[in-house]
């Protein structure tokens, strides 16, 4: 077993490899890490990195699932193959939200608040810029799409299955804050891992192989 110096050493000793190695060489090492090799990174600086350790900068939910993290690339990874198999974009999602007269349970959050959810900026190829607060809603909303619509439609199910996975692993998440019995997460990581590596090949970021062993 590794304990975090172990893996803070390895991490710094192949950022000094960069240089002498060939770019295949350091997406593997960064695939099977689970970390960025950056030589620009917190990995870099003694003084950081003893401040920042492994153990409070990075086991934290809130980047590996809304930060920047899983929930966000698969939202838009799913609107994506929506309009691709549907042709129904963002404005139409918008327009089904505020029909359904969707709220939210803050105050503040109204309807002007939800329709920003699906400003188009937000949209990339492979991410939803929003922030935490927003991909937590938004995730919440795309979870009632798959589950009463995308997930009985043929070209969209494997994609609303993986999603709903997803989904159930947030459960999970907000379970074991309550229990700190992580038993559940841990099979739903794994059973969601597995449908994303099929689902969207190639498109496994190593933050999302970390999560998987938080």
């Amino acid at each position: 077993a590794n304990d975090a110096r172990d893996v803070e050493n390895y991490i710094v000793h192949w950022i000094n490899q960069i240089p002498n190695v060939s770019k295949a060489e350091v997406e593997l090492r960064q695939t099977c890490l689970g970390f960025q090799l950056d030589p620009n990174s917190i990995w870099s600086y003694p003084r950081a990195r003893s401040i920042c350790h492994i153990g409070i900068a990075i086991n934290d939910a809130m980047h590996a699932y809304w930060a920047n993290g899983i929930c966000n690339s698969e939202i838009a990874l799913v609107v994506n193959a929506v309009k691709r198999h549907t042709h129904m974009d963002v404005s139409h999602l918008c327009d089904a939200m505020v029909s359904a007269n969707w709220k939210r349970h803050k105050p503040e959050e109204n309807k002007h608040w939800c329709k920003r959810l699906w400003t188009p900026a937000l949209f990339g190829e492979h991410e939803y810029k929003g922030s935490a607060t927003q991909c937590h809603a938004l995730m919440a909303l795309m979870r009632w799409y798959c589950e009463t619509l995308w997930v009985h439609i043929p070209c969209l199910r494997a994609v609303a299955e993986c999603f709903l996975a997803l989904a159930r692993c947030t459960d999970a998440l907000r379970q074991g804050k309550k229990t700190h019995d992580w038993s559940d997460l841990d099979k739903a990581q794994s059973d969601h891992h597995k449908l994303f590596a099929t689902v969207h090949p190639g498109l496994m970021r190593p933050k999302h192989h970390h999560r998987l062993h938080l």
